[in-house]
């Protein structure tokens, strides 16, 4: 892919690469998960985020470990759909070429901007609820600590008119719950509400979902990526 005779050769060579590289990953993770009878919901989960990460990071690895090697194809499609070989001769390709340049640069400029933003609304989204200190509502301190394994999340208290229970979080989970959804709710439905949204905190699954969406944002040119984003929000 280095050995490419410009930089957006580089580029449409590793499109094509990353494509092929996770449809064969895919296929052989879908393999596996039938072979090892793999039900546990979580656990496929993890699986599936394989055809995702490995293409981006072997050839990476791949170039580090062999510099001198020309490509790492599973299948020489890179040849087969070669953008500058196929119009590098039209009379509109010098023109189209730099403006496909920045229409790459602005596709990665823009996602580097909505990963910011991302970043940013996830760490400002607290300080738009009131806490809900320990001590504020018995009944919920109960609950989380016969239900919690590890540290108590920060509770929100969200003024919306619904019945409301969500969770969300990285390094601190936080737990988002209405006056509503306090106050209408039984102490058995409570203590299944919270249970679940526990669960989401002690299987990391904001760590998950962050990594899957990332994924999808930096691979948006990889239909792969947003077959399987859609299939692990199932």
């Amino acid at each position: 892919m280095f050995a490419a005779g410009s930089w957006l050769q580089s580029v449409n060579i590793y499109v094509v690469e990353n494509v092929v590289h996770s449809a064969v990953a895919l296929a052989l993770v879908l393999l596996a998960l039938s072979l090892l009878g793999i039900r546990d919901a979580r656990l496929r989960r993890k699986f599936l985020l394989l055809p995702l990460i490995l293409p981006v990071f072997t050839p990476i690895l791949f170039y580090l470990l062999f510099p001198g090697r020309g490509g790492m194809s599973v299948v020489p499609v890179d040849r087969w759909l070669d953008v500058e070989a196929a119009f590098g001769g039209m009379a509109f390709w010098s023109t189209a070429r730099p403006l496909l340049s920045v229409a790459i640069l602005g596709a990665a400029a823009l996602l580097l901007l909505k990963g910011a933003f991302s970043l940013y609304a996830l760490r400002s989204l607290p300080s738009r609820y009131a806490h809900l200190e320990r001590g504020q509502n018995t009944r919920l301190d109960a609950i989380l600590d016969r239900i919690r394994h590890g540290r108590r999340p920060q509770v929100l208290l969200s003024p919306s008119p619904e019945v409301l229970c969500c969770s969300f979080g990285l390094a601190t989970h936080h737990l988002l719950v209405s006056e509503r959804f306090l106050q209408q709710i039984s102490d058995a439905e409570l203590e299944a509400a919270l249970t679940h949204e526990m669960g989401h905190a002690e299987q990391s699954d904001g760590w998950l979902a962050f990594i899957e969406v990332g994924l999808r944002n930096v691979l948006f040119f990889n239909p792969v990526a947003h077959y399987l984003t859609r299939r692990l929000r199932l």
